[in-house]
């Protein structure tokens, strides 16, 4: 409803009772009936303003976790890089027989072709003169690829093969190194699954294989994908705990980039607990050392952060300002899928501000982006932001139809979390359609997989929408239940 036909439903009984109340024709029972009237209207008034605006918030609270769940692409980057110990696996281009395979496929990463490069990294395991060592960097170098497509499937192949061949380093230290590697990039591919359980066991593995080699560079890696993965989980105090034992060990060592990042990720974990002061300070923190060492890519990394923050906290202008910033920079260095990103943090504060057309503008280039590199969980969440800006334009069958695209290659990729949102943000365009069955139905999708992944702390919301769904087709009894469930969580 319109705000000033709220506010004339409100405020117009009562002035309508206090002019009844002067006029001396009408008699004191007539005009006691009158105000009784006049004061039930403006409380309904009030009702239904109130009611209105909780419905409003309450159902775009699950798109906004798929809004926040696209800063995983940028997180997805960063774990990447943490799976690839660059000491192991430049050990691979410094083999005379095998170093010309390893340069053409790294030139085909920076150009994101992943399956040239994997064709590459291939010919290094198929050379006779190959070793264990250099066949065990070679799956991890072809299961990153796989990673970075989304085809985590084959990507746990490869480093299943790696964790495997580990066992046949002649060096104990290879050996370990080759172990931890594999294990490490186990855990990553399990946490792009959304099993972050299982992702901490194969973290936790490899964090105690580096501390016995005395690896202090892969110890803080191991801390940092530690607490990432308990931030997904909704454990924010143990989230800052294992970043803080990541930052520790980067200012010990030296490492002016890792402190950064460091403080970048303990941003975005304050971040999640709401503390956007703290958050900012980090995240200033983190561009400060980024810009005195000449990191391009790591003040892109800030100036994205930054922009997401002032997005929460409603300053929509700045968060563009923060994002342009970012988008300048990845066009600068050719960094597509940055830039892809920025595209999709455009649309999303363009959304905030009610500009939907702009939104689906900047998503479609985002998506155009994707679909060229072939990133399809980038492409999903360009899908499922489409959803939200069609679902914001009330279009429900359009979002629909974008939140179902986004649904078959969350399922096809095996990403549960992506799976699960995908299921919540259904429920609530099917309820934007009044079509109350089929968004319950969905409702209790998205539980049953939080609950399958311990992503606990989104269940709130999805109790929250089954009560006020139930409200709406008048069953006051599951109405209470799921409220008290929201309650309670």
């Amino acid at each position: 409803m319109d705000l000033w036909l709220n506010i004339l439903v409100i405020i117009g009984p009562l002035v309508l009772g206090v002019f009844l109340s002067v006029v001396k024709s009408i008699t004191k029972t007539t005009k006691r009936i009158v105000w009784v009237i006049c004061l039930l209207i403006c409380f309904s008034g009030v009702y239904v303003f109130v009611k209105g605006e909780y419905e409003e918030k309450t159902q775009r609270q699950i798109e906004q976790k798929d809004r926040d769940y696209q800063r995983t692409l940028l997180e997805k980057q960063e774990l990447r890089e943490k799976g690839r110990p660059e000491k192991y696996i430049n050990g691979l281009g410094k083999d005379p027989i095998l170093k010309d395979q390893f340069n053409l496929g790294q030139k085909y990463e920076e150009a994101y072709k992943f399956r040239e490069a994997i064709l590459e990294y291939e010919k290094c395991l198929d050379h006779p003169g190959a070793t264990a060592e250099s066949k065990v960097a070679a799956h991890i170098l072809i299961g990153s690829c796989y990673y970075a497509i989304s085809e985590l499937k084959q990507a746990q192949i490869h480093y299943e093969k790696a964790l495997d061949l580990s066992k046949e380093a002649k060096i104990e230290k290879e050996r370990s190194l080759a172990k931890s590697a594999a294990l490490t990039n186990l855990g990553l591919v399990y946490y792009s699954l959304g099993d972050f359980k299982k992702a901490i066991d194969y973290l936790e593995k490899s964090l105690e294989i580096f501390k016995a080699i005395g690896d202090k560079a892969g110890e803080s890696a191991c801390y940092t994908n530690l607490g990432t993965a308990y931030y997904r989980l909704g454990d924010f105090n143990k989230a800052i705990e294992y970043q803080e034992k990541s930052l520790k060990i980067e200012k010990a060592i030296g490492n002016k980039t890792g402190e950064a990042k460091c403080y970048g990720n303990l941003g975005n974990v304050y971040f999640g607990l709401g503390d956007f002061k703290k958050a900012i300070e980090y995240q200033e923190k983190s561009f400060e050392i980024f810009k005195a060492i000449g990191d391009k890519a790591g003040e892109s990394a800030c100036y994205t952060n930054l922009g997401n923050a002032y997005n929460d906290i409603g300053d929509f202008n700045k968060a563009i300002e923060y994002h342009e910033k970012s988008l300048e920079i990845d066009k600068a260095r050719g960094d597509k899928a940055g830039e892809s990103i920025c595209y999709t943090n455009l649309g999303i504060a363009y959304g905030s501000l009610g500009d939907f057309k702009k939104t689906i503008d900047y998503l479609e280039k985002s998506l155009e982006i994707f679909k060229a590199i072939r990133d399809k969980a980038g492409e999903s969440v360009c899908y499922a932001d489409l959803g939200a800006a069609y679902y914001g334009l009330e279009d429900f069958n359009k979002a629909i139809e974008y939140h179902e695209k986004s649904l078959d290659i969350k399922k096809a990729i095996g990403d549960k979390t992506g799976e699960a949102i995908c299921y919540a943000n259904l429920g609530n365009a099917y309820f934007g359609l009044r079509d109350l069955k089929k968004a319950i139905k969905y409702y209790f999708k998205a539980e049953k997989v939080f609950k399958e992944t311990g992503q606990t702390h989104y269940l709130k919301k999805v109790y929250e929408y089954l009560s006020f769904a139930y409200e709406k087709i008048g069953d006051e009894k599951n109405m209470e239940k799921y409220r008290t469930l929201a309650d309670s969580q």
